[in-house]
């Protein structure tokens, strides 16, 4: 019998925002692949997801380079989607742990497509950083009739004025190694006041920054930094 592959969103980084569904899947898995962007540092998923893995399950950690080379990335999701196929073919219950939710610029979905479709696969939700920002920052991402746009911090200058101009809120994500970019943008319109910027959101590691006036771009963040635009409001209430 071909095993079950199991997409799993671990939420943003403190454990209790796991889902009820997502913990009790993990209790039933075989084996856990989770990804690393650094082969030198622990998965933030996996550390996320640690306190409820039983005893028994294989962990099976996996790189996944944050490059901008397209040909290196395809490779290894060819060579991990390949992987996990042989685990499936054996019987086992396989986990693909997720930071944040399965669907949203996760690498799970490179994964997906390249898998047969032969075998089952279920995607669990998780709890989205931005959903976790908005929830910290105490303000709705969207209300009534707004429109909200949701980006990486890798789009150009000008798909990023676009957004702006279209939209009432934006969530920029990622932004850590573009805020020489981003941040001239938000002056030209205005809204350094309006914009906030929470880093490694419901981790002990979290930093908050109210209010992007007075922010340099200098201050040290995490890779996963986020900035919420909410133009058409006051300055967030954190």
């Amino acid at each position: 019998m071909l095993g079950k592959l199991f997409a799993i969103g671990v939420g943003p980084g403190d454990p209790k925002l796991m889902t009820v569904k997502a913990i009790e899947t993990i209790q039933t898995l075989d084996v856990i692949y989770t990804p690393q962007a650094d082969v030198a540092k622990k998965s933030v998923a996996l550390t996320i997801a640690e306190a409820y893995l039983p005893e028994e399950i294989r962990i099976e950690a996996r790189h996944f380079p944050m490059v901008n080379d397209l040909k290196s990335k395809m490779q290894q999701w060819e060579s991990i989607s390949k992987e996990i196929q042989v685990e499936l073919e054996e019987g086992f219950n396989v986990g693909f742990l997720t930071l944040g939710d399965p669907s949203t610029y996760s690498t799970f979905s490179y994964l997906l497509e390249r898998m047969d479709f032969k075998f089952n696969v279920e995607v669990i939700p998780g709890v989205t950083s931005f959903a976790q920002i908005a929830a910290i920052s105490q303000k709705p991402l969207v209300l009534d009739q707004e429109k909200l746009c949701i980006l990486p911090a890798t789009a150009s200058q000008e798909e990023i004025h676009h957004c702006i101009e279209l939209y009432e809120n934006l969530v920029i994500m990622k932004v850590k190694r573009h805020l020489k970019k981003i941040l001239p943008i938000l002056k030209a319109f205005d809204l350094l006041g309006a914009s906030y910027l929470i880093s490694d959101a419901s981790m002990p590691s979290q930093k908050i920054y109210k209010n992007l006036e007075t922010f340099t771009g200098d201050e040290k963040l995490s890779y996963f930094s986020t900035i919420i635009v909410q133009k058409k409001r006051e300055e967030a209430s954190i």
